[in-house]
């Protein structure tokens, strides 16, 4: 896991720190932080790339291996956080803006 710059840990750490995935139901553990987006393989060190999961949806700790890991559901809620300039910042080997198109399409009604 790549460190967090001070920075963007500030802007964290003023979010509300609620598990991303809390209306799914099943939250269990402490919170944590994933890294949701890489870009030149390296993971993207922007607020709207990392989102506040509890272990259980991360599947770290106790939870390891539990199942409730799901990236693209992952994906959607940074894409989210994201503004359509931020993304294309990061747009150059994977179409961030058409991924987000389409993840909205597919979860929007959940959340």
């Amino acid at each position: 896991m790549r460190k967090i710059s001070p920075r963007v840990l500030e802007i964290l750490l003023a979010e509300p720190q609620v598990c991303a995935r809390r209306k799914e139901g099943g939250c269990a553990g402490r919170l944590t932080l994933e890294h949701v987006l890489t870009y030149g393989s390296k993971q993207i060190d922007e607020p709207w790339a990392i989102i506040w999961l509890c272990e259980n949806h991360h599947s770290v700790g106790k939870y390891q291996n539990s199942g409730l890991l799901n990236k693209e559901i992952n994906t959607y809620h940074a894409l989210n956080k994201a503004t359509d300039e931020d993304l294309i910042k990061y747009s150059k080997a994977i179409p961030y803006l058409d991924l987000k198109k389409r993840l909205t399409l597919k979860y929007q009604e959940l959340y």
